[in-house]
């Protein structure tokens, strides 16, 4: 069997794997990203540095089919948030992808400083902190679907867009996450989210979603603490957010959202915000999360959120 065969056919079963795997009919495809492979020098332990165009991936983790579908996942989601977004990281950026929660852990520590103990809490296969993300492997396809969250987070830290609220940050991240093979192309299917759907018709059925104001300034990981579920709807719930604001036929809102989203990175978020909370009473105390829904989407959250819920209930539930 020739090299390029090979190559061919660990191309197929990548994409065989991820369809089956994320519910859609495997095809076959020919999709291959670009990248080298090198030694990471390690004292204790093995493992590549895998770099592409965009990306440089440190890992410890030895199955060359995961090696492949992470890179072709991480430069396709390049591409989906610089379409979306304007700006764009300048370096490439850096990912460690480690075989176990033990060299997870001694990684954090030792890069992390004081906030390595709150990092090392977390279950859900890693987290990232400022310009490089961190995660502990889960197995193929649940290791894919973290990465495809995360990579987000890591996009916008490294191109100078992560000063913006957490439900907005959050909720593009779970709008990014869910994908599917079409043929020979990876394509994103955020509409499609079917754990975020499960976790938001769940609270539908419990009376448990989030009334919008509140919503808007939640920290995801004060939820954790009083509740998993909890926070889980919280995921859930700002990626129906997305959806509403994503489609056009919520009108004057949608083209809203998208001048929210034109000026990530830029000053007009904060002038904008600034600029909106002049004209409300300081005892008001609106929260800068708050305010910049506020001042781009709808002033008035009850209308709003009387529209929002009609949405979910009718496109989710």
């Amino acid at each position: 069997m020739t090299n390029k065969t090979r190559m061919n056919r660990a191309t197929i079963i990548i994409a065989s794997l991820v369809a089956v795997l994320a519910g859609c009919q495997s095809q076959r495809s020919e999709t291959f990203v670009h990248y080298q492979t090198k030694p990471w020098p390690l004292k204790r332990h093995k493992g590549v540095i895998l770099e592409s165009e965009h990306y440089k991936i440190y890992t410890t983790t030895t199955d060359p089919i995961f090696h492949k579908a992470m890179m072709t996942l991480a430069e396709t989601q390049y591409r989906r948030f610089a379409s979306t977004l304007k700006i764009r990281p300048k370096e490439k950026m850096k990912v460690y992808v480690f075989a176990n929660t033990t060299q997870w852990i001694a990684f954090t520590r030792a890069n992390l400083g004081s906030w390595a103990k709150d990092m090392i809490r977390i279950r859900s296969g890693g987290y990232t902190s400022g310009r490089l993300a961190a995660f502990y492997y889960l197995g193929r396809y649940p290791t894919l679907t973290v990465l495809a969250h995360e990579l987000f987070h890591l996009y916008l830290n490294c191109a100078g867009g992560n000063n913006i609220p957490v439900w907005l940050n959050e909720g593009l991240a779970c709008w990014f996450e869910s994908n599917e093979w079409d043929g020979d192309k990876l394509i994103c299917t955020p509409g499609k989210n079917l754990f975020r759907q499960q976790q938001l018709r769940g609270a539908i059925n419990s009376g448990t979603l989030f009334p919008l104001k509140k919503l808007l300034t939640t920290v995801p990981r004060k939820e954790l603490k009083k509740s998993y579920a909890r926070m889980l709807t919280y995921y859930a719930q700002v990626w129906a957010l997305m959806k509403f604001l994503f489609d056009p036929a919520s009108g004057q809102w949608h083209k809203n959202f998208e001048q929210l989203i034109a000026d990530i990175g830029s000053k007009n978020i904060r002038l904008r915000t600034s600029g909106y909370l002049t004209t409300k009473q300081a005892s008001e105390h609106i929260p800068f999360a708050e305010a910049v829904f506020r001042a781009y989407i709808e002033d008035d959250l009850n209308q709003f959120d009387a529209s929002f819920r009609d949405y979910i209930e009718k496109t989710i539930k």
